[in-house]
């Protein structure tokens, strides 16, 4: 919903050329320094004109940030690699990347270190040699982790085409990886022009991803570009396209679902959905390997660059830097002018509406937002307990599933054993080796394939249950916008806007939940371990499978002699088989309360997450709301009211801050149509 009264988004004009351009920025730059002083007037937080301050400073230093983004283990740092053409920074195939790494333009490769806090580092920053790189923001070993925590984000400088024009990429830490990882990711985005979403063929755009996409459209981000990474593990070409249209429009799917979400279905909503929607567009979406790129690029293999399709999204991205990056820039600052306009707007309502009512409506509604904001905190607590009891609910239901593990797995390799081809001539002495190898490498791909059938069928379960947890805190998080609306309604005139304001920001809050949490049993039961051998409950359970071809030569030994001389395949065949299946329930009872525990441990760590943020979000908006309105009462008892001066002085302010946002909306939809 437009603010009201904001005049202006008619009369102005899309930039069509750099000098056009130049004169819009100008006037932006002015009304967002304008709003500064609104701001400060006002005695606004510090955050808020920190927040105006790093985009004015950005804007006068031509800064442009482009950051690589997406959950762990996308690949972010190998394609930061690609990019620049050499292993700069850290990867691995454990989740690596423990702080952000800012690559910026310099002819002389170094690397300086920002720390958090002087008092722990003893020192502001210090200048380390690039191969020293992974010892200070990776998680490879525990110094390394230590180290890294201390630390603010590394500064590497580097000569590359991409960095030239004072353009900087930072590698984040991957999403879901923990919750301190995700923290500094997230906080990056209020400082990011452009982002480079990295996902997954095997796990194409999934629904905490769509979350963290809805988190950057929040921010003043301008741009978002995505990337498939290790395109190549799908051969058929047919199916690549197929899996890309997929991902394009399941994109898609989830702007206009958290547009509805955000904004409501009905048509009073329809200027924000559509405004909400237009600022992702057409989504472009590159299926390119970064591996096989960079490989390419260190060997000087242009063939193999040119089938990495890595050309393709090198070039779009170039062209992007350089004839679209003004118009984001814009877009940036006119983001960061409507959503600081916005909070300025309420603010100042807050104040010279509360001002205007006698002793005994004051009264009144503090009374009744007392009771109100007493209500709101019985409903959290309520909301606590029932995260405790879907916890245990969901352990319940796990349980089964994992049980299935041992008899799906004996299952599938009693299958695969009866299945292989075995002819008398293969089981003489001479090829024993041979087929003992092939049947081990048969029954490590069975249980494989069973234990990732049966651990994926306990991760949906976890998630349908997390999924109907983030719906009832969604649920309740409606019921606290109703009632924190009802006490701004005592007090000010309702300011309803998209980016700002007790409701939007309560609904930003609820979102960040599923960004923040969303995928920690994912990572740490199922995601972590089919990417990343040996971690995890799924390596666990496969490292029985991986024992079955070692013990298979031990078993074949001792058989030999009594099998191969008779050549009787079906006698031969049943002896391996018991003697597999006898070496998996030894390693499956040995390993199961280890895969059982880990799987639980990720889904106490989900639920007490969870609590944790509806607590410190949802819970600190209603503490928020009471602080507000005790310094309300505190001025009034110490007859600190405003004069009739005041009140009006206020109101103009809220009239030239309503005139620049309109402007700026009208900006934002005008570019944003443009590039449509």
């Amino acid at each position: 919903m437009t603010l009201p009264d904001a005049t202006g988004a008619d009369d102005v004009a899309l930039p069509d050329n750099l000098l056009d351009l130049l004169k819009t920025q100008r006037n932006m730059i002015a009304n967002l320094q304008r709003l500064r002083e609104f701001a400060v007037q006002l005695k606004m937080d510090a955050d808020e004109t920190a927040l105006i301050d790093e985009m004015l400073d950005r804007i006068e230093r031509h800064r442009f940030t482009v950051a690589v983004v997406g959950e762990f283990k996308r690949g972010k740092s190998t394609l930061a690699n690609a990019l620049l053409g050499e292993e700069v920074l850290p990867a691995d195939v454990l989740p690596t990347t423990a702080t952000l790494n800012r690559v910026t333009y310099d002819l002389r490769p170094h690397v300086r270190i920002e720390y958090r806090d002087d008092r722990q580092s003893g020192m502001r920053s210090e200048e380390i040699p690039l191969h020293l790189l992974a010892e200070y923001v990776t998680k490879l070993t525990v110094d390394a982790q230590q180290r890294a925590a201390r630390i603010k984000q590394a500064v590497i400088h580097y000569n590359n085409r991409f960095l030239h024009r004072n353009v900087d990429i930072v590698d984040t830490p991957g999403l879901n990886d923990d919750e301190v990882m995700t923290a500094v990711t997230l906080e990056v985005l209020p400082h990011t022009d452009a982002a480079i979403m990295v996902l997954m063929p095997e796990a194409p755009f999934s629904g905490y991803e769509g979350d963290f996409l809805n988190k950057l459209l929040l921010s003043d981000l301008g741009r978002v570009l995505f990337v498939v990474n290790a395109i190549d593990r799908i051969d058929d070409l047919d199916d690549r396209e197929r899996l890309i249209a997929a991902i394009r429009q399941r994109i898609k799917d989830a702007v206009v679902r958290k547009a509805e979400q955000r904004f409501g279905a009905g048509p009073e909503g329809q200027d924000e959905r559509d405004l909400y929607i237009r600022r992702i567009g057409e989504p472009q979406v590159f299926a390119l390997s970064a591996a096989d790129a960079l490989e390419a690029k260190l060997a000087g293999d242009d063939d193999q660059l040119q089938r990495s399709r890595f050309p393709i999204f090198e070039q779009s991205l170039e062209h992007f830097l350089t004839h679209e990056r003004g118009i984001v820039a814009l877009q940036s600052l006119a983001a960061r002018v409507i959503a600081s306009g916005a909070k300025i707007v309420q603010r100042a309502a807050h104040m010279a509406n509360a001002a205007k009512l006698s002793r005994e409506e004051f009264d009144s509604a503090y009374q009744h937002a007392g009771a109100e904001l007493d209500r709101l905190r019985r409903g959290l607590a309520e909301q606590l307990l029932r995260i405790d009891r879907t916890a245990e609910q969901t352990r319940q239901i796990v349980r089964p599933l994992l049980y299935q593990l041992i008899d799906e797995t004996r299952n599938a390799v009693s299958a695969a054993i009866e299945a292989a081809s075995i002819t008398p001539a293969e089981i003489g002495r001479q090829r024993q080796r041979q087929v003992l190898e092939r049947l081990g490498r048969d029954v490590a791909r069975a249980a494989d394939n069973a234990s990732r059938v049966v651990l994926e069928r306990a991760q949906f379960a976890v998630e349908r249950e997390i999924e109907a947890e983030l719906q009832r805190v969604a649920e309740f998080s409606g019921t606290l916008h109703h009632g924190l609306h009802t006490i701004d309604v005592r007090f000010s005139r309702p300011i309803e806007t998209g980016a700002t304001g007790v409701k939007g920001q309560a609904v930003e809050k609820t979102t960040a939940l599923s960004v923040a949490i969303g995928g920690t049993l994912v990572s740490a039961v199922v995601v972590q371990s089919l990417l990343l051998p040996p971690v995890g409950a799924f390596v666990l359970v496969c490292a029985v499978a991986g024992g079955i071809a070692i013990t298979a030569r031990m078993i074949g030994q001792r058989l030999a002699d009594a099998l191969f001389a008779e050549e009787r395949v079906e006698r031969f065949r049943q002896s391996y088989k018991e003697a597999a299946l006898v070496q998996i329930d030894q390693q499956f009872n040995a390993q199961y309360p280890s895969i059982e525990r880990r799987f639980f441990d990720a889904i106490d760590e989900t639920f007490t997450a969870l609590k944790r943020e509806v607590q410190r979000e949802l819970g600190g908006a209603i503490e928020a709301t009471q602080r507000t309105l005790d310094d309300l009462r505190m001025r009034r008892e110490r007859q600190e009211t405003l004069t009739d001066v005041q009140v009006k002085e206020l109101e103009r302010l809220q009239a030239e801050t309503l005139r620049i946002v309109g402007k700026a909306q009208g900006l934002s939809s005008q570019l944003r149509d443009g590039g449509a």
